[in-house]
């Protein structure tokens, strides 16, 4: 019940198939051996998912938020390109009026606009080329193969085409807005403005709103990561790690031939633990020591069967399981690790020793629910031959796979009980960890001058180790978030500076009929005011549906924190307000007598 197997599927059936296959094979085992395997099945998976995990969907998140990120920037380049349409009509009119067809105008306008998309997309594949290269170094294990991402040929291509496509559609759509307007009316409007210019106008504004919610929805999806990752920092890991220093030295398993061999390897396995452990604990600094088959947070693990004697949730057909910890009498002492009841493990716990266990405190109360479990009995797999084991102590539960995650049931046996070759190293100590690195060096040469260190590290990256999925996604989700904030406050800063400078005799006007410098700041703050408050909401109803697509990555935080939800609007209303003041100074400082003379 603990193994893993690895299959190819016949060509020509599924993965169903596969499935169902496993099904008729199981269902006849639990037939043969219904002690051991009534209720157990196989769950068959493709290797991809399993070597993947969750990168892909991860992957796929962050996709869609660079190409949110995309679409705002995309928003700006037509909102930039209305405004110097509208600049430009009647220079473009005056060359049709020259003779120019519209087929010159329009290969003017892509060549205007394809060499601006070449250029941009250059800037942005050098500077992703650079920043590649950074995350690479600083997330080499991030990602499957993340070692072989880089700028290549396929990407070359894709963004090329995508700065192009984007060019061109972006940029040069708006401009053509202009070409089917009426070139007497264009040249009489002359500089005194038109009503396409009101079009312009509420095509900006309405690309604005977009902006603008496309930007809340990466923010409140930001929000909601960089709240997650918090609470995920501040999670107990059920184990202290400051001024912890863990290294491994797998023993290499020698060929046996029978079972003589078998107990002089486990022989050779305690006598190098023991020199090892003696040799550590009178290194200066070192205040205590410990070793263990296994370390939480490394990703390695052995699982074991158990049968529980007298348990009100176990019988024969039960098939129960634990992580399965090899320590020595340190190893708690040295992990910070609290003994809750009865004891821990002491020098007198030996192979000839009565055999006994610990158990974690998940394993307490899912197995001995309401109950003492001390001085109980348990055996390591269904077969007889194996000698009961009573439990003489509960301890804390460790985080093991990753923080955050459901906490799985373990037990604790003496390593001189049940030796092996994996054997992982603790050292707690009153001086900087990685100051006993070259000491822990020469005792494991001066044990075994063959023996590797493995792995070497201070206990406080265990914790930093577990989270770098987690870290590098809210940097980057981060990182897109406060871009497409800039970029959606540049959106709106530039259509209420084109309205501004189109409805400049409009507040010359106004100003000369009395109305005052903070009336004017008013009506430009209202515009901007009305494009910020229906992108806000906009944004808020997609952020509550994207959410829930992050549901599953969020730790401690729900889907729809109302705090993220109330801060996002708070944050880009004050940047917004900051954008729109340029703008409304500029109107409230309009010349009306200049500004009318001009007319």
């Amino acid at each position: 019940h603990f193994l893993r197997g690895i299959g190819r599927i016949r060509e020509g059936l599924t993965l169903d198939q596969a499935r169902a296959d496993m099904e008729t094979v199981t269902s006849a085992l639990a037939g043969e051996y219904p002690d051991t395997n009534t209720g157990s099945g196989a769950v068959v998976r493709p290797l991809h998912d399993m070597l993947v995990g969750s990168a892909r969907s991860q992957l796929l998140i962050l996709l869609a938020s660079v190409g949110l990120v995309l679409l705002i920037a995309c928003a700006n380049v037509a909102n930039m390109t209305l405004a110097r349409s509208g600049a430009r009509n009647r220079e473009l009119a005056i060359r049709t009026a020259m003779g120019a067809g519209r087929g010159r105008i329009l290969r003017q306008l892509l060549s205007e606009n394809m060499f601006l998309a070449v250029v941009g997309g250059g800037l942005g594949v050098g500077l992703a080329y650079f920043s590649v290269a950074a995350f690479v170094r600083g997330w080499p294990t991030v990602l499957p193969r993340m070692q072989d991402v880089g700028v290549n040929g396929t990407v070359l291509l894709f963004s090329l085409g995508v700065s192009l496509f984007s060019g061109v559609l972006f940029g040069l759509a708006p401009a053509l807005s202009s070409a089917g307007r009426s070139l007497n009316e264009t040249l009489k409007a002359g500089g005194r403005g038109m009503a396409g210019d009101r079009t312009r106008r509420w095509i900006g504004g309405g690309l604005v709103v977009s902006e603008v919610g496309l930007a809340v929805v990466l923010l409140v999806g930001s929000g909601l990561l960089v709240r997650s990752f918090s609470a995920l920092r501040s999670e107990d890991p059920g184990f202290v790690t400051e001024n912890r220093l863990v290294f491994a030295t797998p023993v290499s398993t020698p060929s046996f031939s029978s079972l003589e061999d078998v107990l002089a390897f486990q022989d050779v396995v305690r006598g190098y633990t023991h020199a090892v452990l003696g040799g550590l604990s009178a290194l200066p600094g070192v205040e205590s020591v410990g070793a263990s088959s296994l370390m939480p947070l490394i990703g390695s693990d052995e699982i074991q069967g158990l049968f529980l004697e007298g348990s009100p949730v176990s019988g024969p057909q039960d098939d129960i399981s634990a992580l399965f910890f090899r320590v020595t009498p340190g190893y708690f002492e040295s992990m910070g690790m609290p003994i809750l009841a009865g004891r821990g493990l002491t020098e007198d716990d030996r192979a000839a020793g009565p055999p006994v266990v610990l158990v974690s405190e998940s394993f307490s109360s899912r197995y001995y629910p309401g109950l003492n479990p001390l001085g109980e009995r348990l055996r390591f797999g269904p077969s007889g031959d194996e000698p009961w084991v009573e439990i003489v102590g509960v301890v804390g539960d460790v985080q093991f796979f990753d923080l955050g995650q459901a906490t799985i049931p373990q037990v604790y046996v003496p390593f001189e009980q049940r030796p092996t070759e994996d054997i992982n190293f603790v050292l707690k100590a009153s001086v900087p960890p990685t100051s006993l690195s070259e000491g822990v060096r020469r005792v494991i040469q001066e044990a075994d001058p063959d023996q590797p260190v493995v792995g070497m590290r201070a206990g406080d990256d265990l914790i930093a180790a577990s989270v770098t999925m987690p870290g590098f996604r809210t940097l980057l989700m981060t990182g897109f978030g406060l871009t497409a904030l800039f970029l959606a406050v540049i959106g709106l800063y530039g259509v209420l500076a084109y309205s501004v400078s189109q409805r400049g005799k409009e507040i010359g006007v106004r100003m000369a009929l009395g109305a005052s410098r903070r009336s004017i700041l008013g009506l430009v703050f209202r515009e901007g005011g009305h494009l910020v408050g229906a992108g806000l909401l906009l944004g808020l109803l997609g952020a509550l549906g994207v959410s829930r697509v992050l549901e599953s990555m969020l730790f401690g935080v729900g889907a729809r924190d109302a705090g993220v939800f109330a801060a996002v609007p708070l944050v880009l209303t004050a940047v917004a307000a900051v954008a729109m003041l340029v703008p409304a100074r500029k109107a409230s400082m309009v010349d009306p007598m200049e500004n009318l003379g001009e007319e």
